[in-house]
């Protein structure tokens, strides 16, 4: 069998159609007069540019799909990431919190300290005064009973 008549049997386009694609191929696109001439050929045999159009179709919905697929996967990375920086920073915090937990307890403690030692000091400041108060008394009676006792 002849390559022409093998080509018109397994595209089902008639040899002058064939022709008339080949042509428009060779021909160089100058503008809507050559498009309706492709136009004109699929419009005469729907067949073709159904199967052009579901085939591009198809491919279309295809890439979509991939890019669908492509999109999902940098957002559940992104949305991973964003997760995995999550727990870095609440370890950080956590470890931090603790830290500053040691502080808070170290200077209640020291404040406590110095809560007592305030206490025990105005205790012996009292204490003290007291004392002063009872020598400066005796000091005074001595002088009194000095007085009378040897007049100057």
């Amino acid at each position: 069998m002849p390559l022409r008549d093998q080509a018109i049997l397994e595209t089902g386009v008639g040899l002058d159609k064939l022709e008339q694609l080949w042509s428009l191929l060779q021909e160089p696109v100058h503008g809507p007069s050559s498009a309706s001439k492709s136009s004109n050929i699929f419009n005469s045999d729907n067949r073709t540019t159904t199967d052009d159009s579901s085939a591009a179709k198809v491919e279309r919905k295809r890439k979509r799909m991939i890019s669908n697929r492509e999109s999902a996967r940098r957002s559940r990375w992104r949305k991973k990431k964003h997760f995995e920086d999550l727990i870095d920073e609440m370890h950080r915090l956590c470890v931090a919190n603790h830290k500053l937990g040691e502080k808070l307890g170290l200077v209640v403690y020291r404040c406590d300290e110095m809560h007592r030692e305030n206490q025990w000091l105005h205790s012996e400041r009292a204490s003290l005064y007291a004392m002063l108060l009872n020598l400066h008394r005796i000091s005074m009676d001595a002088r009194s009973r000095h007085q009378i006792i040897y007049p100057d």
